[in-house]
């Protein structure tokens, strides 16, 4: 993949593939969609060591907008979900449309609570202080997300995370680093070494 010149994407995979690919690839490797697991401990999102080695390997993470990547709580309700799909999946007597319905009620009965767009910036300045600012990104996942925080539910509220990063105290330059100069930088680096 590193001699195609092809992104290097370990969002959706286990923490020893991420680990593994870190090891591997010599060309900056992307997280494009999944948040930090010391603030939300979800299977997908990045734990700390990681996130250093991220930074090490001169790649990117880029912030989900899930509220189930975000808070605890919403982490806590997105596995218990994933749990009962496997759990569900395991049974050789249920059917998909069984196993659906299923699902749709379990969503009823357990809804993951939606957050503000501070949440997204939580995570942001969580990497920015673990890897550093030169390492993070937006990855909104708006395609494959059924929530978004309040006032995040397009590009469009873009600059709310601009003025809550501003309030932190973050300034222009970094700012557009966050926005998507970070992965300009990890893009362009990808291809000079095809």
């Amino acid at each position: 993949m590193n001699r195609l010149g092809m992104l290097v994407d370990i969002s959706h995979v286990t923490t020893d593939t991420m680990r593994d690919v870190l090891q591997i690839s010599q060309s900056p490797i992307i997280a494009s969609h999944s948040s930090a697991y010391q603030l939300a401990r979800s299977d997908r999102n990045i734990p700390d060591d990681i996130l250093e080695g991220i930074a090490k390997n001169g790649g990117i993470v880029m912030v989900n907008f899930f509220p189930g990547f975000l808070t605890p709580e919403g982490a806590k309700i997105d596995s218990g979900y994933w749990d009962y799909l496997h759990m569900l999946q395991s049974d050789p007597e249920k059917k998909s449309t069984d196993i659906m319905k299923l699902l749709e009620k379990w969503d009823q009965d357990h809804p993951v609570p939606n957050c503000s767009a501070e949440k997204v910036v939580d995570h942001i300045d969580h990497i920015v202080k673990t890897a550093g600012l030169d390492y993070v990104g937006l990855g909104s996942d708006f395609d494959g997300i059924p929530l978004a925080p309040e006032y995040l539910s397009d590009v469009s509220y873009f600059p709310y995370i601009t003025q809550i990063l501003l309030n932190l105290g973050y300034k222009e330059e970094a700012i557009h680093k966050i926005l998507g100069g970070n992965f300009i930088r990890v893009f362009r680096k990808v291809e000079e070494m095809t």
